[in-house]
């Protein structure tokens, strides 16, 4: 099926449903004239005042951290460190900043902590806005754009980030994915167009003060190794030569390679013996297999608020879209029913007193004794994968050009890797959720990117879909906190 056009506002308005009168009151607040500078102030405002719940709702000196504490009142810190690298992990830049917050009191974490959050959403949003400006030829984002990313960041389940300890865990994940995203603003902005800030010695600088903490993660460090070539490979189609690029790459590879050393492999080898011995048994294929099959297992399988979101965007531009084949309607549609069967699922488990969400699991969790579905791996994964397909087959469809059907969708291919890659690791259950983090950033990207068309399309689904964002979002961030504060 050729690839869509998106429709003008007029075309699609037609499809529109008719909305409460609580909706239409809320569309004459969205008529009105926007002013970012004072938007961006209150979603700043926004995120300030929650992670300030969010951190003195959780407990400072936990699990992982309260090792850390306990290490560091007997030891200095180059000491630890040093231990840490032959022993246990290579990870020892992130660590040695984790280190620093730890030997100070937990206020100047709790602030530095924020402005890292507050820099996170607002990249995603410049990076998420950009494409869709670009992709649906807009000139300017939607209304209230800068609202949406906050809302969508906080559909996150930082309950995640408090398992090992909130200060390692934010740093860990939160900010080695903004460090990554920050190495990645000067290829970004080859990308736009935007020579003229481009060449500047301080931003490049910048870019490559920042590869060297990014990198020390594996995760990030992979999505950079990709991300980075393949953007200097383009910008050479058209032309543009940059030597900066290969020089952040250069950076990520000799990260990748200092990641991998003495340490890391004496932490994979205590890792396996204490959560999976049969892991040193396993082959190459094997670690591939069951780094997806995990991946799509918790992705669709746990109630997931980023995912229905995703979900929810999805159906509303096939139901809002003028095509109407069949195909169509049905590919946008699947992910929506699939998240509507799973929370019902839940729903009616606490209900029953029953763990019927394991009828639908296609792996067994090892951490948490989840047992495998009555009807084997086969089936539950195989629907799993009818899911993802769709959502894929989907946004082809709808995308207008192959450009942007290859960016959106390998964007999402590479997120998706980038939890994949857990499958080499023996920490693949044990680590659980907190190693979706950055498969989750590119999930909110895309969506960022869609939702710049759908309000294109249609600004009478837009506000539906910003109202509903905004109530799942808070609903979710406020649950965490108030689950976290017991």
């Amino acid at each position: 099926m050729a690839g869509i056009q998106p429709a003008s506002g007029d075309e699609c308005e037609e499809d529109a449903v008719g909305l409460p009168a609580v909706m239409e009151v809320l569309m004459k607040w969205f008529d009105g004239k926007r002013r970012e500078s004072g938007e961006c102030l209150l979603a700043a405002g926004i995120l300030a005042a929650a992670f300030a719940w969010f951190h003195f709702s959780s407990v400072w000196a936990s699990s992982d951290t309260l090792y850390f504490l306990n290490e560091l009142s007997r030891v200095s810190v180059s000491e630890l460190l040093w231990s840490r690298f032959e022993n246990v992990t290579s990870r020892v830049v992130l660590e040695a900043i984790l280190f620093f917050f730890l030997k100070h009191s937990p206020v100047w974490f709790y602030v530095c902590n924020t402005a890292v959050v507050i820099l996170t959403v607002f990249m995603l949003g410049f990076y998420g806005r950009e494409m869709g400006k670009r992709c649906f030829r807009m000139e300017e984002a939607p209304p209230f754009f800068w609202l949406l990313t906050v809302f969508l960041f906080f559909c996150y389940p930082f309950g995640d980030m408090t398992v090992a300890g909130v200060p390692g865990s934010f740093i860990n994940y939160v900010w080695s994915g903004t460090f990554g995203m920050a190495a990645l603003l000067p290829l970004c902005l080859l990308l736009m167009n935007r020579g003229e800030g481009v060449y500047s010695k301080k931003l490049w600088l910048l870019s490559a003060l920042c590869v060297i903490p990014a990198a020390n993660m594996e995760q990030p460090a992979a999505l950079l190794f990709f991300f980075l070539p393949a953007g200097a490979v383009y910008l050479f189609r058209k032309g543009v030569k940059s030597r900066g690029i290969l020089v952040l790459w250069g950076l990520t590879i000799c990260s990748m390679a200092f990641l991998l050393s003495q340490g890391n492999a004496v932490r994979v080898e205590m890792s396996a013996q204490a959560y999976w011995p049969e892991f040193t048994e396993l082959n190459l294929m094997q670690k591939l297999w069951n780094g997806v099959a995990s991946t799509m297992n918790y992705l669709l399988c746990i109630p997931n608020m980023i995912f229905l979101s995703f979900a929810v965007l999805l159906a509303l531009l096939a139901l809002s879209s003028p095509q109407k084949s069949v195909l169509w309607r049905l590919s946008g549609l699947i992910p929506l029913f699939w998240e509507g069967v799973i929370l019902a699922a839940k729903a009616a488990g606490k209900l029953l007193g029953r763990d019927l969400l394991r009828w639908f699991n296609g792996v067994e969790d090892l951490s948490l004794g989840t047992e495998l579905s009555p009807l084997g791996a086969g089936l539950p994964l195989f629907l799993q994968a009818l899911v993802l397909g769709s959502a894929v087959l989907f946004l082809w469809q709808y995308l207008d050009t192959v450009f942007w059907k290859i960016s959106i969708i390998g964007l999402l291919g590479i997120g998706f890797a980038s939890r994949v890659l857990m499958g080499f690791s023996p920490t693949l259950f044990e680590s659980h959720m907190r190693t979706f983090y950055y498969m989750y950033l590119t999930i909110l990207a895309a969506e960022l990117c869609l939702a710049a068309g759908l309000g294109k399309c249609s600004a009478k689904y837009y506000r539906f879909y910003w109202v509903f964002i905004a109530l799942l979002g808070n609903a979710n961030f406020v649950r965490v906190v108030l689950k976290i504060a017991g």
